[in-house]
């Protein structure tokens, strides 16, 4: 097992010893096995800490036969080889300027697939405003989600924020339907 110190894995709540891709084996439930269910209703595959930093070309294959839909959390990796599998990109940034640019950077090297930028602003930042942040991107922001002192809180207990109530809880909710209509 991989010890799993930081990121998804700690936002989930999982143990240091969850399973990663790097534990998968070539029978099928294998993959059962090393994508956990968390809350939410859906499996979390988890990368190794202590491995590569790419996702395997087996790991794809084998989410993909089993699972409708596969989603990936690419940071830090070779966006080009991951964006090559899919069929809908969504890039999940700050809302300032610089993070603007970086994406930009991003989204251009992308021809195939369509990306659907989305802010995240989890606490005071820059006072640019949605046309500034467009404009330094060149392209729409497709959702703004709002600071929530709810979010933070559910992330301290490693929860999920599944009010209706909350503004960032509905941003989401769009932004899943909106994948799954793709």
């Amino acid at each position: 097992r991989h010890e799993r110190a930081r990121g998804v894995g700690l936002r989930l709540g999982l143990p240091a010893t969850t399973p990663s891709w790097a534990d998968l084996e070539d029978q099928p439930e294998s993959l059962l096995q090393c994508a956990l269910p968390v809350a939410g209703g859906f499996r979390v595959l988890l990368g190794p800490t202590d491995g590569p930093s790419i996702v395997p070309h087996e790991a794809f294959a084998i989410a993909g036969a089993r699972f409708e839909q596969v989603l990936v959390d690419v940071a830090g990796q070779d966006l080009g080889d991951v964006l090559a599998r899919c069929r809908l990109a969504v890039l999940v940034t700050t809302p300032t300027l610089p993070s603007m640019g970086r994406a930009k950077q991003l989204v251009d090297i992308v021809e195939d697939v369509p990306v659907a930028i989305v802010t995240n602003r989890l606490g005071p930042g820059s006072d640019a405003t949605r046309s500034a942040l467009e404009a330094e991107l060149g392209r729409r922001i497709a959702l703004q989600l709002p600071c929530s002192a709810m979010l933070r809180d559910r992330e301290d207990q490693a929860a999920l924020l599944k009010t209706p109530f909350s503004r960032w809880y509905r941003g989401i909710q769009r932004l899943a339907r909106t994948i799954e209509n793709q």
